[in-house]
């Protein structure tokens, strides 16, 4: 397994090949040089989780880790299965003005803070497609799960520089304009995407059969028409006997047989969260900022399907 450095600091020099193990943070956000111990005294930090599973909780102790780096707390509090009374009591808290800030880890959690309004407004982390969740009324400030299409596509293509078409497996309803994006951006890599359109599952076997021979990547993102393990793993297992690279999302892809796993590093993604709200309680500003990710790449599926990977040709 080699793991790649993402983005802005692609193969760093200093970094062997053989490296089996690579870890790199993608525009991790830094506190920055304003941004001094002094600067706070004590934050005082509510996070409210919406479930206790493992990638919430990872990052929930990354932003636990940060806040208490600047001598300040975290409170976690989390809001699945509460009964009516034990509601009342977390809206209480939220809302008694002990807390600098809020932070809403997971949509559930967001949900509940937005609703609540407190002052200052909160801030979300692990939020895929944060607009969905949040809306989109300009007080909208956190960390999503979201890898921005540019630096997707900037990847792939330096990671597989011979890649020349580029199939995307999406449904319109739920990623028209993800697809709108890609397809104009990838012009610029000299990558052809094309488009495979479903709109049910059941489409998936008659789009894929049209398409194997036109693409030399499938490339699959979140989509709720088809995104179950079973059918992951069934696109997996065709697209690899027609010899054509997969590229994934998360470390189930790269198990499963992905060339190329986009994979989100939660607990750093939480210390992200965590320096994001101290910085602005420092100077009240939202700055976009890129989750921490890392890129997986699965030696003996690449050399299965004969692609080439930049470097190694």
């Amino acid at each position: 397994m080699k793991v790649f450095a993402p983005y802005r600091s692609i193969y760093p020099s200093t970094v062997p090949r053989s490296v089996v193990a690579f870890w790199i943070l993608c525009v991790v956000l830094q506190a920055g040089p304003g941004l001094a111990l002094e600067d706070l005294i004590a934050p005082k930090i509510g996070v409210v989780i919406s479930m206790k599973i493992r990638p919430y909780m990872e990052a929930a102790e990354g932003i636990e880790g940060v806040i208490s780096t600047f001598g300040g707390q975290a409170d976690l509090f989390f809001v699945e299965n509460n009964t009516d009374k034990q509601t009342q009591i977390l809206t209480e808290k939220i809302l008694s003005g002990k807390y600098d800030q809020c932070i809403g880890v997971g949509p559930e959690a967001a949900r509940y803070l937005w609703a609540l309004k407190p002052d200052p407004s909160p801030i979300y982390s692990m939020l895929l497609n944060p607009e969905d969740v949040v809306g989109t009324g300009g007080n909208e400030c956190g960390i999503s799960l979201n890898i921005p299409v540019s630096d997707q596509i900037d990847i792939i293509s330096r990671v597989f520089p011979d890649l020349k078409s580029l199939g995307l497996l999406y449904d319109p309803a739920n990623n028209g304009n993800f697809a709108k994006t890609a397809v104009a951006l990838s012009a610029i890599k000299n990558l052809k995407i094309t488009k495979l359109a479903v709109s049910h599952r059941k489409m998936i076997p008659e789009v894929l059969f049209g398409g194997w021979n036109t693409i030399d990547a499938l490339w699959l993102i979140p989509d709720r028409t088809f995104i179950s393990e079973s059918i992951i793993q069934y696109i997996i297992k065709e697209a690899i006997s027609n010899n054509v690279a997969v590229i994934g999302f998360n470390r189930f892809f790269f198990q499963s047989g992905a060339a190329l796993s986009f994979v989100m590093d939660y607990g750093a993604i939480g210390r992200q969260t965590g320096e994001f709200a101290l910085k602005r309680l420092k100077d009240g500003r939202c700055v976009k900022v890129v989750p921490a990710f890392k890129i997986m790449l699965n030696d003996a599926i690449i050399k299965k399907v004969g692609i080439a990977v930049e470097g190694e040709k």
